[in-house]
């Protein structure tokens, strides 16, 4: 059976103190960059919950540990990956098009400048100003 998945879509996974470690590693290098140029830094705090599991974006999941996973290395995280069910999205109608809102905020993914009558339906799930957040 496929599975489809997006890239912003949430995963879980169970961190090993590998991955611990290397998201310790990056949240220091963050801290020092910011620090140095006079800002604060909130301290590290690891998010797990009651069965401890710790969830990531897929995106960020992939970012933060791809450079750290190959074969006969300790992982950073367990071999299975959680992929919640997907909760539907909600969305408007603009100019007869059905136009996702926000994941985040819930404000529509595209202006009414953006949608033509006759367009598809969008594939995009965060706003632009979201987006840079």
């Amino acid at each position: 059976m496929d599975v489809s998945i997006n890239f912003n879509e949430e995963v879980k996974v169970q961190l090993t103190a590998v991955g611990i470690d290397i998201l310790k590693q990056n949240h220091q290098q963050s801290a020092k960059h910011f620090m140095d140029r006079g800002f604060t830094y909130p301290e590290f705090k690891l998010k797990v919950d009651d069965e401890g599991w710790s969830t990531f974006q897929f995106w960020h999941l992939m970012n933060l540990f791809g450079n750290h996973m190959y074969p006969s290395m300790a992982q950073p995280f367990g071999a299975m990956v959680v992929i919640p069910k997907s909760k539907p999205i909600d969305t408007v109608k603009i100019k007869g098009v059905e136009v996702p809102l926000c994941i985040r905020c819930g404000v529509p993914t595209k202006k009414e400048s953006e949608v033509s009558e006759g367009d598809k339906p969008s594939a995009r799930i965060v706003c632009r100003t979201c987006y840079g957040k």
